[in-house]
């Protein structure tokens, strides 16, 4: 199943189990329906509003029906016109948060336009920073494992939040994981592997290349532990510290375009803790952004596990008697 077909049947599910929800955004119900990620949702299960690109508006539309008592979400494309709504972002909700809006709720289901080939104004991949603006919750939805526990707990939950998609992953198989997947604490922190020499972590929509390196590493005879967060905003990396501790070994994987990502917090707090084999790969922060090209985040997984001292360790063999 692809990743978008994946996510729209998450969202049907979601409307069909709120209480009439509302939900707006250019095209949610005619055209491509933001290229299929709300293609078919029953209007019968919700109130569907199809908009003029209105965002500072349809930002505040949200903040007065989340006072209302209402469950409201407004899927957009793209991320850089929610810069529109800034003024709402901050000053608004700083005003509202405090107050008691029931089961009134709020949230942005924005897409990220993350394949580099449709110009300057379609180049942000900043969930970090607009959360950072006034303290807001954000997420990413970066494999199935996110999708069914996001959509479900999140969409429709009393408050207000920010969830992002990758454009880039819309046609592409749905990443998932086969072995169980373990919260790690709280502030959507997850584990899916765990081992002793390495420590790897996901952030934002770089859970294929940070599989592709757990994956390099058994090539490798080597044991890696796997942890993602799914969440841009504040994060409790307690566990992920405990483990980097253990295993001595960090590689910190992020696909944002933010100057200040919750990685370089993970990154701090490590180091802090006497891991001192970090590595933070994360995009080159220049203008090609701004330039059609083939927005690629690559790793090469034989250099990495080669910088941290992995591939010429000697190695101890058991053999039998």
């Amino acid at each position: 199943m692809t990743y978008v077909s994946h996510l729209n049947g998450r969202i049907k599910d979601a409307i069909a189990h709120c209480d009439t929800p509302v939900v707006f955004g250019q095209n949610v119900s005619a055209g491509s329906c933001l290229s299929g990620l709300t293609r078919g949702v029953d209007q019968t299960a919700a109130r569907v509003i199809n908009t003029p690109n209105l965002e500072n508006t349809l930002v505040g539309t949200g903040f007065g029906l989340m006072l209302s008592g209402v469950q409201a979400a407004f899927f957009m494309k793209q991320q850089d016109f929610l810069l529109l709504g800034v003024d709402h972002l901050v000053n608004t909700y700083n005003l509202i948060r405090r107050q008691d809006t029931g089961a009134g709720s709020f949230t942005i289901v924005q897409i990220v336009v993350d394949s580099g080939y449709e110009g300057s104004q379609s180049a942000l991949n900043n969930l970090p920073d607009l959360c950072s603006l006034a303290r807001i919750d954000g997420y990413a939805i970066a494999n199935a494992h996110d999708a069914d526990t996001l959509i479900e707990e999140e969409l429709f939950a009393p408050g207000f939040r920010i969830i992002s998609v990758s454009q880039r992953l819309f046609k592409r198989d749905v990443p998932t994981w086969d072995a169980p997947v373990v919260a790690a604490g709280p502030s959507a922190v997850h584990r899916y592997a765990h081992g002793d020499d390495l420590t790897i972590v996901s952030l934002n929509f770089a859970f294929e290349q940070a599989t592709a390196l757990h994956h390099a590493a058994e090539g490798y005879g080597l044991r890696a532990s796997l942890f993602a967060s799914n969440s841009l905003a504040e994060v409790d990396w307690r566990a992920v510290t405990a483990d980097a501790a253990s295993t001595g070994r960090l590689v910190i994987l992020d696909d944002t375009k933010s100057v200040r990502s919750p990685g370089h917090m993970l990154a701090l707090e490590a180091r802090s803790l006497g891991v001192t084999d970090v590595i933070h790969h994360r995009r080159a922060l220049d203008d090609s952004k701004l330039r059609p090209q083939a927005d690629r985040f690559e790793i090469d997984c034989a250099a990495t596990l080669d910088s941290l001292g992995l591939l010429n360790r000697p190695r101890i063999s058991l053999l039998s008697a």
